[in-house]
């Protein structure tokens, strides 16, 4: 992925579900995104003007990152990881009744993105009745992994069919291969012979 630096009037609407990132020179080069509605909002939140700290902060940071991103030492790929993983900017104001405001915020992910490791099928089991059904689950590691989105195939549909829940139907004598795939790495999967009889 690349760094676009130019205005952001000048972009594409990007199509929609996409956002595109860019560093936005009508905006004093701050980092920004612009929507599949083509609003552009700048990273760490909605400016309001600098009425708040964290507006303010984010726009540090945006700042900072925007040079690491220019002269190499954050990579786009990294920048758009972090994204993903949900970094934003969240504010917290204290007042002390004597008009001292106190503004702490934290910049990071406020959701940690947890990534699967490995992906088990349960129960153990490896038979199936003709005409009867099994219900299989996905055991996700680590247990807390963030998307436990999941796909379930069956390498013979003729032999047994399994739906998206995970639910298998013995279809008629033979075996097939019932097979779990995690959604957030489709390289992590599990497999398992059925026999169905």
């Amino acid at each position: 992925m690349d760094i676009i630096i130019a205005a952001g009037s000048t972009l594409a609407i990007p199509p929609a579900g996409y956002k595109t990132l860019f560093i936005n020179t009508e905006d004093s080069n701050i980092l920004s995104w612009k929507d599949s509605a083509g609003v552009v909002t700048r990273f760490g939140g909605q400016d309001d003007g600098g009425d708040c700290c964290a507006c303010d902060i984010a726009t540090i940071q945006a700042k900072a990152w925007s040079c690491a991103l220019e002269s190499g030492v954050v990579t786009a790929e990294q920048y758009n990881t972090w994204i993903a993983q949900g970094v934003k900017v969240t504010e917290t104001k204290t007042d002390d009744g004597q008009g001292n405001t106190t503004c702490e915020v934290v910049i990071g992910p406020q959701t940690p993105n947890i990534v699967p490791t490995a992906i088990a099928i349960i129960p153990a089991d490896n038979t199936l009745a003709i005409a009867g059904t099994k219900q299989f689950y996905p055991q996700f590691t680590p247990l807390n992994t963030t998307n436990q989105a999941v796909v379930w195939t069956s390498s013979d549909v003729t032999k047994a069919t399994v739906d998206a829940t995970g639910l298998m139907t013995g279809v008629a004598a033979g075996v097939t291969t019932l097979t779990l795939y995690s959604v957030a790495d489709m390289s992590i999967l599990a497999s398992r012979v059925i026999t169905v009889s």
